[in-house]
């Protein structure tokens, strides 16, 4: 495989070790939600790779950003335990390694978190790093 396809891999993989992982929206794949049922939704946002060493090795950053489905007007606790779930798996081994490349996470933030229709959403940034 190939370096983009190993990153997405990885943090798809460890996404999904999650224990009690609700149903999760994954890139291209048809997916309806159900309303008042919670889902997550990840999204690779790349940037654009930088020469990082002479002999041509190359830096590929980016953040995996997971946004967190919950039921409308049910208070936010579900949304902080899923944000605190999620960020421990991420947070417990800072290394990934799918093919011939190794992921490494450099931080997780969480962003804003809104109202999306029937959905209260909330963002987990995982900011990885990997050299190829």
């Amino acid at each position: 495989m190939g370096v983009f396809t190993n990153i997405e891999t990885a943090l798809h993989t460890r996404l999904a070790t999650l224990s009690g992982l609700p149903s999760v929206a994954w890139p291209n794949v048809a997916f309806r939600p159900t309303e008042n049922t919670t889902f997550l939704r990840p999204t690779m946002l790349v940037d654009p790779a930088k020469l990082s060493m002479l002999n041509g090795t190359q830096m590929h950053t980016g953040i995996y950003q997971i946004d967190i489905y919950i039921p409308l007007e049910k208070g936010t606790s579900a949304l902080l335990t899923l944000l605190d779930s999620i960020e421990s798996i991420f947070a417990a081994s800072k290394t990934m390694t799918s093919g011939t490349d190794t992921i490494f996470v450099q931080a997780i933030s969480r962003g804003p978190s809104t109202r999306q229709e029937s959905w209260y959403v909330g963002i987990l940034e995982v900011n990885y790093l990997c050299y190829s």
